[in-house]
């Protein structure tokens, strides 16, 4: 399913990877992201990983607060 944010995302210059296993992430100046499907660059990489994220990054030092949104896509039928 896609939703109308996901497409502003694009529009404004993003791309969307999903359903790609996160092999390993680099942080740097230049972020760098290797998934089950390729190696990825960007000056920003947004995760969106939901309560994984203390699974996928175990040692960063974060202070997350794990909470849940809904996001209502629009359906056209």
């Amino acid at each position: 399913m896609k939703c109308e944010f996901q497409d502003e995302f694009v529009k404004l210059g993003g791309t969307i990877r999903q359903n790609e296993p996160v092999v390993s992430f680099k942080d740097g100046s230049m972020p760098e992201i290797e998934t089950a499907k390729g190696t990825y660059s960007a000056s920003k990489i947004i995760f969106t990983v939901g309560v994984w994220i203390k699974q996928l990054f175990p040692d960063l030092p974060l202070k997350i607060q794990v909470f849940s949104i809904s996001t209502i896509c629009k359906i056209n039928k």
